[in-house]
């Protein structure tokens, strides 16, 4: 890709009633390229004001959580001439200037580039980054901004079949010896009180979930 191509870039955004935060965010990136917003059936202005900011709003007629959601972003995209996707989150946490960086390494014809967060607020995602740190060197597997090659999700046929908290592709296309690209961002104050993962409690145990579920993968040889 080349600074030519930018019309071919998609960006996805799985939200779940983020009427606070969606509009600003995606207005911040539509100049990048075409932005999917992903609906996950919320229950506040989520999609309106997605649409009103200039997305293409994907609606699911049920909340089916975050891989759904990106597995339908990436479906959508996929119906689009795209030839790269980011994905994002929609609560205002990822800064302008770092999506931007994550689109620069991708028109420069990296493949997959990983944002990688100053820290990780859990131990469950501590525990996760280990793993993938000890085979493939990979800081921050679950940070919400990442960029791909659409080529790996055709590869695949698919972004996630495993509720992996966003990780699958990835790990696929790191086993089949694609050079992962990781670039430092800084993450925002949340906005909104709800956090990503939920309780701590619950989102350790939902992330463990998610480690044990790709596990095989990464451990295949």
């Amino acid at each position: 890709m080349s600074d030519l191509d930018r019309s071919r870039l998609a960006i996805v955004i799985p939200a779940y009633n983020e009427a606070d935060t969606i509009q600003a965010v995606v207005e911040s990136v539509a100049h990048l390229g075409q932005v999917f917003a992903v609906d996950d059936a919320s229950t506040d202005d989520t999609p309106l004001l997605a649409e009103e900011a200039g997305a293409i709003v994907v609606r699911k007629a049920c909340n089916q959580g975050y891989d759904a959601a990106l597995e339908a972003g990436f479906e959508a995209a996929s119906l689009s001439d795209a030839l790269a996707v980011i994905t994002m989150d929609a609560d205002g946490q990822h800064r302008f200037a770092d999506v931007e960086k994550i689109s620069q390494q991708l028109l420069e014809g990296h493949e997959l580039v990983l944002g990688v967060r100053e820290s990780k607020a859990r131990l469950a995602e501590r525990i996760f980054a280990a793993v993938l740190y000890a085979r493939w060197r990979i800081r921050d597997p679950l940070s919400g901004l990442k960029g791909y090659s659409m080529r790996l999700y055709r590869k695949e046929g698919f972004f996630d079949q495993r509720r992996s908290t966003g990780t699958e592709l990835m790990v696929r296309a790191l086993r089949r010896g694609v050079k992962a690209r990781q670039i430092p961002i800084t993450v925002m104050p949340r906005i909104s009180e709800k956090p990503r993962f939920g309780s701590t409690l619950r989102a350790n145990l939902g992330i463990l979930g998610s480690l044990m579920r790709v596990l095989p993968l990464v451990l295949r040889s």
